[in-house]
């Protein structure tokens, strides 16, 4: 009785395989890709509420509604609040509305946006 040929023995494993490649591949830039983000500086020396007070500070105004976002910016992911300060008119809608970007390690005002 002839039994059909197998790769055991021939040395063929995944790796020589397209599929296991294509796997390979896919392995590396996932590794690639955590090691980037746990790469990145997420550690601020200013907190949200000191970004809120330099917000403050950049408008003319006292703001009915504040909200603040953490964003990392950049190729570095630089540590970034951004603080929006706005305004209602008597119905209840926004009426004017300014956006501070304060960078999160120095403090300093890297964008002042104002709208509406």
């Amino acid at each position: 009785m002839d039994t059909p040929p197998t790769d055991a023995g021939s040395g063929r494993g995944l790796r020589d395989r397209p599929l296991g490649k294509v796997l390979l591949l896919l392995a590396v830039l996932l590794l690639a890709f955590l090691a980037s983000r746990s790469c990145a500086s997420r550690e601020t020396e200013i907190s949200q509420d000191e970004a809120v007070e330099i917000a403050r500070g950049e408008v003319d105004f006292e703001p009915d509604r504040v909200s603040v976002r953490f964003l990392p910016r950049g190729v570095e992911s630089r540590p970034t609040w951004a603080v929006s300060l706005s305004t209602e008119n008597a119905e209840g809608a926004l009426d004017r509305v300014t956006v501070v970007v304060v960078d999160g390690r120095t403090g300093a005002v890297a964008e002042v946006r104002e709208g509406g």
